[in-house]
């Protein structure tokens, strides 16, 4: 049975906030330049704004890319991060990071903006990167969180100590691959592999549905399978909770 609330009793749609960092260039020549990760943090604002007025009363995004009004240099994003600190405890919380990713000795996790400097021996300067520290100082608060990393040609990230740092926090952490993996981007996609099957289902691939919305765990168990297919099983994506539940990301049209 479907029963359609007066308007005035309808439950009030929870806003989303959306913080998405791409980073295709680095400064320091040790570092690999990356190719479409400002396209991916672009392309995932796109695919929740369309969600506007549906499963979100308003989409709140900040881009810090490449190119855009905010470089994403380690203290511009550090600095912006508390742009999600406006959400209510009904909002949805999303911070999206697509650059490179490594781990240091110890096994913390490091997401590497713009301006990261390599030490003399090419580890990473962590004063000039955001670390798993940074990250779980976003998710100290109420609400439905989300942290999608897309840390591109990554291997040896240390995804199971993130998800640690993350234990005390109730959010999802969907990470592009797992142990010594790389994260590929694919110039026919005009993306990474992962952001680009995050698009897919958000836009409502229909193996991405459970029935005609798209859930946190309906689109990643959409995703890692994806991404498994277009690699040929060379990249695995992982999501980890703790302490989560489901819930609707998109609404989908139910088809004619």
């Amino acid at each position: 049975m479907t029963w359609n609330a007066p308007a005035g009793q309808r439950p009030t749609l929870p806003n989303l906030w959306i913080l998405a960092v791409g980073v295709n260039n680095y400064n320091d020549s040790g570092i690999q330049n990356l190719n479409f990760c400002v396209a991916d943090a672009k392309g995932v604002i796109d695919s929740l704004k369309a969600q506007e007025g549906r499963r979100y009363a308003k989409v709140n995004s900040l881009l810090i890319a490449d190119g855009e009004r905010i470089s994403p240099t380690a203290t511009n994003i550090r600095q912006n991060l508390g742009f999600l600190d406006q959400a209510g405890e009904r909002d949805v919380v999303l911070l999206f990071l697509a650059g490179h990713g490594v781990s240091d000795n110890a096994g913390k996790f490091l997401f590497l903006p713009a301006d990261t400097r390599l030490n003399a021996n090419k580890t990473v300067n962590e004063d000039s990167a955001i670390s798993d520290g940074d990250i779980v100082s976003v998710l100290e608060r109420a609400g439905n969180l989300l942290v999608f990393i897309d840390a591109c040609q990554s291997g040896g990230v240390d995804n199971d100590r993130l998800v640690r740092s993350l234990m005390d926090t109730n959010a999802f952490v969907f990470a592009s691959s797992r142990g010594n993996e790389k994260s590929q981007e694919r110039r026919n996609l005009g993306h990474g592999v992962f952001t680009y099957s995050i698009m897919q289902g958000l836009e409502g691939a229909e193996a991405a549905r459970a029935q005609e919305n798209v859930t946190v765990v309906s689109l990643s168990n959409f995703v890692s399978q994806e991404v498994s297919r277009i690699t040929s099983g060379a990249q695995n994506p992982k999501g980890y909770s703790l302490g989560f539940y489901d819930f609707p990301m998109a609404l989908i049209n139910a088809p004619h």
